[in-house]
């Protein structure tokens, strides 16, 4: 059996559990590439970007349509 220690060299245990950092609420994604290549809306997580690199555009989804995002 492995014991996976911590950056301070403890034991990972059930009272020194192994630290998670989780980025985003619900799972969102942050996506780039061509326009062509943008997912499904439904196929990723709401609130998931994409930034379409040979537009220079950024879109949003609601989990049905993606949405561009207003420039200034």
């Amino acid at each position: 059996m492995a014991i996976i220690f911590d950056e301070r060299g403890i034991p990972i245990t059930s009272d020194n559990p192994f630290p998670v950092t989780l980025s985003g609420s619900n799972g969102e994604q942050e996506l780039q590439g061509a326009i062509a290549s943008i997912p499904a809306a439904g196929s990723v997580p709401v609130n998931s970007t994409y930034l379409a690199l040979d537009e220079g555009k950024l879109y949003w989804t609601n989990g049905s349509v993606w949405a561009e995002v207003g420039a200034p």
